[in-house]
């Protein structure tokens, strides 16, 4: 599992000493907080339902007589409504983090992205990524209201272990109805992480994008913000990203 690390970046990247920018620094640390909160729950839960469903297999025994007591994960259905929901949350932290930049309030990430391609161009790496995440962002939305909003055309169907017409017993399953977002039948142990893991890995990328594109001067330099190759990580640490510098032809670490 990809566990988060967002809050121990964000005094990296969005530092009075490097950044630069009308932008209410605070405000950004508040939200990557509540960021960080909420995928933390999310994957805490995550963790708890691949425990318990790895218990219930282990307990599971043969039919005996005749008769067939299925392994069962305790709470599956409200453990995974409350999943979405801290997912979902924490993309709502994420749009309103961009919102500190860009001051965009247009049909979510519609808007976000609709934004950023005035800004910078349709062809800058911005833009595109922003069209990259679009749909995924508006699946998370979607997906909450399958889950809050439940009708006909618009759900979420849970199934816990179930028995095949041939014996064969499969794991627990989700699948998304949904008009424009649909989701075909997937295991609940690789949906969740696949889902979450997801989300941490766009709002990473999303701050590199966002502290690059707000990068205080530095003399006459070439400056830049990336990841830090995994040779020049420290033993331990969690940060991931840096500034650099373009010095003697090649890039420095900054800090």
């Amino acid at each position: 599992m990809k566990t988060v690390q967002v809050f121990v970046r964000i005094p990296v990247l969005f530092n009075s000493n490097q950044f630069h920018g009308e932008v209410d620094l605070k405000r950004v640390m508040d939200l990557s907080i509540v960021v960080m909160k909420e995928l933390l729950a999310a994957q805490t839960i995550e963790r708890d339902l691949i425990i318990e469903q790895d218990s219930a297999l282990s307990e599971f025994q043969q039919p005996k007589l005749r008769s067939l007591a299925l392994p069962s994960v305790e709470g599956l259905n409200e453990s995974l409504k409350t999943f979405v929901q801290k997912i979902e949350h924490a993309t709502q932290a994420i749009f309103a983090f961009t919102q500190q930049f860009y001051g965009h309030t247009d049909k979510m990430w519609n808007g976000f992205e609709s934004e950023i391609q005035k800004v910078y161009g349709v062809s800058d790496e911005f833009s595109k990524f922003a069209i990259s995440i679009t749909p995924f962002m508006v699946f998370i939305r979607n997906l909450r209201n399958c889950v809050e909003h439940s009708k006909d055309a618009q759900r979420v169907i849970i199934r816990d272990f179930t028995i095949t017409a041939d014996g064969t017993l499969t794991n627990p399953t989700v699948q998304v109805v949904h008009a424009t977002t649909p989701q075909p039948q997937m295991e609940v142990r690789s949906f969740l992480p696949q889902v979450a893991g997801q989300v941490l890995e766009v709002f990473e990328v999303l701050m590199i994008y966002l502290a690059s594109k707000h990068i205080a001067p530095f003399g006459k330099f070439e400056k830049a913000v990336g990841f830090l190759p995994p040779d020049q990580l420290a033993t331990h640490s969690k940060v991931r990203a840096s500034y650099f510098i373009r010095f003697n032809d090649r890039w420095n670490m900054v800090g």
